[in-house]
């Protein structure tokens, strides 16, 4: 997931990712979205904190900035462009999405693969 700042993550995800130290390994969690094992790499005091500070500052106007300028091509997109979907393009598009899975799924078992890499790190964090 890379760094995450408290409350950025949902809920579940959130209380169990700061509950955790450098090097441990949470127990499986579920979300919405799916189930997720959770490990700890390294923390680090927060940043942009302080609204007093210019750099917060400047990032909270970017971001507030990004934000406007996402809603107002949102509000175009819906309310003032006509949008057309092909079924043959959607059809070709979805068959490329499968073969390329089929394809992922096929190497990620092959001897070897990082696929295979990862299962057995992840098997040596999770101990029984």
């Amino acid at each position: 997931m890379g760094w995450v700042n408290k409350g950025e993550a949902v809920p579940k995800l959130d209380a169990v990712i700061f509950a955790l130290g450098p090097g441990e390994v949470s127990e499986p969690v579920e979300t919405p979205t799916g189930w997720h094992l959770i490990t700890v790499q390294d923390q680090r005091e927060a940043k942009y904190d302080n609204f007093n500070e210019a750099a917060t500052r400047k990032l909270v106007q970017h971001k507030y900035l990004d934000q406007k300028l996402d809603d107002y091509v949102v509000n175009l997109r819906m309310n003032d462009f006509t949008v057309t979907v092909y079924q043959d393009v959607l059809v070709r598009l979805a068959q490329q999405e499968s073969d390329m899975v089929k394809s992922l799924a096929e190497k990620a078992e092959q001897p070897g693969s990082e696929t295979e890499q990862r299962i057995g790190e992840l098997r040596k964090l999770i101990k029984p």
